[in-house]
């Protein structure tokens, strides 16, 4: 076995660190012989920690044959102790069970890679959004391609399988260097695609709400991100414009001008006026002449009103209105909406609502 080290400087997002001041953060990855730990070894484990600026330490533990795999995972353990945050990409779906796998195969502890430090795995944070950010898939490449990483390495995680095997019988150097460049360029990678996870912040709330005003065409909700996205972001559909840009998110709600009903919750308390066609509570329901009203049902106890309307996501405590009782989609009136206070608890899960309406659309 044996541990390679170098060190690198590069430009990735450093936002990651800026997340948790004052954390140590390892990024790893493993290469396997095969995805399962019972036919297959771990043959290589990369590991990356940034030093200074933008110096990164790499160390790249290598199994030259199946009796150093022992080694490798013994030696990755011990490098993982003193760090608080330990950064992957589909590392607890696999890197991990794998390894903990392999090391009870090998009779290591089975909690040998049991270990304080928060695990942030990134493809696990990331992939719900992928269709959204308009990506195709989860995998790594795919989204290194969206973060702008540019790869000098060209061969698959599968496909270096049959290259470590010819390695171990014609012990090429081209080989061994496919074998570390891939490894290298997925580990050193991982700093900007942790900085992916600025996308998480906006669908899970991670913001503050700055402002919310009357537009020439709606009303306009305005959220401060703590950390800026790496690419612009736009979402719209019939009801609803968002725009994300940097540490900024700006939410468009549509005004749509139209007649809608308010339902009464206290049907049997009415009577509904069918020349009139709206509900009146009994109490002035007595005055009317009985053949010109009838007791209400739930699906005409209601007022109409005519006006501005927005759509809305959950929020309580306003009027809600509808086109008809069944329909599922709700209204508020928008000089309503606009008088409410931005800074309670209701209205920032009904901004998180309206972001989270996206991701149940792809």
């Amino acid at each position: 076995m044996e541990i390679i080290k170098k060190q690198i400087n590069t430009n990735l997002c450093h936002e990651i660190e800026e997340r948790f001041p004052g954390k140590h953060i390892l990024y790893y990855d493993i290469e396997t012989t095969g995805l399962s730990a019972s036919r297959g070894m771990v043959y290589l484990i990369g590991t990356a920690w940034r030093k200074e600026d933008s110096c990164y330490e790499i160390r790249q533990y290598f199994a030259y044959n199946a009796m150093d795999e022992k080694d490798l995972i013994l030696e990755f353990a011990r490098s993982i102790r003193p760090f608080d945050i330990v950064v992957s990409f589909n590392g607890e779906n696999f890197d991990l069970p794998f390894l903990n796998k392999r090391a009870e195969y090998l009779g290591l502890s089975v909690h040998i890679l049991n270990h304080e430090a928060v695990s942030l795995d990134i493809y696990k944070k990331i992939r719900k959004y992928c269709g959204l950010l308009g990506m195709e898939n989860a995998k790594q490449k795919t989204v290194e391609q969206f973060a702008g990483i540019q790869r000098k390495d060209t061969v698959s995680g599968k496909e270096l399988i049959k290259v470590y095997r010819d390695y171990l019988i014609k012990r090429d150097e081209h080989m061994l260097d496919l074998l570390l460049l891939h490894n290298a360029e997925d580990v050193t990678g991982l700093p900007a695609l942790a900085g992916m996870i600025s996308y998480c912040d906006i669908f899970e709330g991670n913001w503050e709400i700055s402002g919310m005003e009357t537009v020439e065409n709606g009303i306009l909700i305005v959220c401060d991100l703590k950390y800026k996205i790496q690419k612009a972001l736009e979402l719209q559909n019939s009801f609803v414009r968002v725009r994300i840009q940097d540490r900024r998110i700006r939410i468009l709600l549509y005004t749509l001008s139209m007649e809608l009903k308010f339902f009464y919750p206290d049907h049997k308390n009415y009577y509904y006026l069918p020349k009139e066609d709206m509900a009146v509570h009994k109490s002035v329901a007595v005055f009317v002449d009985k053949e010109y009203r009838i007791k209400a049902s739930k699906e005409n106890c209601y007022m109409k009103r005519t006006g501005e309307f927005v759509k809305n996501y959950g929020l309580t405590g306003l009027h809600i209105l509808k086109r008809s009782y069944s329909e599922k989609e709700e209204y508020v009136e928008a000089g309503e909406l606009v008088k409410t206070d931005i800074q309670t608890k209701e209205f920032r899960e009904y901004v998180i609502n309206i972001l989270n309406s996206f991701i149940k659309r792809v």
